[in-house]
C-alpha cells in the first residue's frame, strides 16, 4: 500500500512516515497542501493522511475541490449527493474552526473519509468524461454511484457525532436547573419533563 502524508509539521510527518516504513508501506511526505494535491491527483497513492491546516491548502479548499468535481459530473443526481457531502463538510469545518477541542474528533474524517470521497468522485469525473461506456467503466460508476448514499449519511453522522458533548451539557444543566427550581419552590407542572 502506498499512502501520502500531508502534514506541515515536519517533525510529526517524519514520526508518521518511520512507523508507516516500519509497518511495510511506502509512505511519501508534502508539507504543504498544494504539493499535498499535486502529488494526490497522480493517483499512485492508496491513502492520503491529511491535516486539516495547511500552508497552501486546508480543510476549505477540499471542499472547492469537491465543488469543481461537482461541476464535471453532469449527473444530476450524483451532484446533488455531492452537493450534499460539500454543504455537510462545510459545516464540519467551520465547527472545528470555531471550536478547536473538536478537531480531534476529525482525524478519520480528514485523513481518510474526505480524501478517498475525493478521489471516488475525481475518477468518477474522469470515468464520465470518456468517449465509451464500457463494462469496467459502467461497473466502476455504479459501484461509486452506490457508495454515494453511504458516504452522505457518514458525513451526516460525523457532523451530528461533534456535538455529542454538547447533548450531554445540555441535558445536565437542564436536570441541574430543575433540581435547584424545585428545590427553591419555583416550579409548577409545566416545567418538569
Amino acid at each position: 500500500m502506498r499512502i501520502l502524508i500531508v502534514e506541515d509539521e515536519k517533525r510529526l510527518a517524519g514520526t508518521l512516515q518511520d512507523l508507516l516504513r516500519r509497518q511495510g508501506y511506502t509512505a511519501d511526505v508534502c508539507y504543504d497542501g498544494i504539493s499535498g494535491l499535486d502529488n494526490a491527483r497522480s493517483d499512485i497513492y492508496d491513502l492520503l493522511v491529511l491535516d486539516a491546516m495547511l500552508p497552501g491548502m486546508d480543510g476549505f479548499a477540499l471542499l472547492r475541490q469537491l465543488r469543481e468535481v461537482n461541476d464535471a459530473i453532469p449527473d444530476p443526481v450524483m451532484s446533488q449527493k455531492i452537493s450534499r457531502l460539500e454543504e455537510v463538510s462545510g459545516r464540519i469545518f467551520a465547527l472545528a474552526q470555531k471550536d478547536p477541542d473538536k478537531k480531534a474528533q476529525l482525524q478519520k474524517f480528514m485523513n481518510y473519509y474526505l480524501p478517498t470521497a475525493l478521489k471516488l468522485l475525481n475518477t468518477y469525473a474522469s470515468l464520465s468524461g470518456q468517449a465509451v461506456e464500457g463494462t469496467n467503466i459502467t461497473e466502476a460508476k455504479h459501484s461509486i454511484e452506490r457508495s454515494m448514499d453511504l458516504l452522505v449519511t457518514a458525513f451526516e453522522n460525523q457532523l451530528d457525532k461533534l456535538f455529542q458533548a454538547d447533548a450531554l451539557d445540555v441535558n445536565a444543566d437542564i436536570a441541574a436547573l430543575e433540581g435547584m427550581l424545585n428545590l427553591d419552590g419555583l416550579t409548577g407542572s409545566e416545567f418538569t419533563r
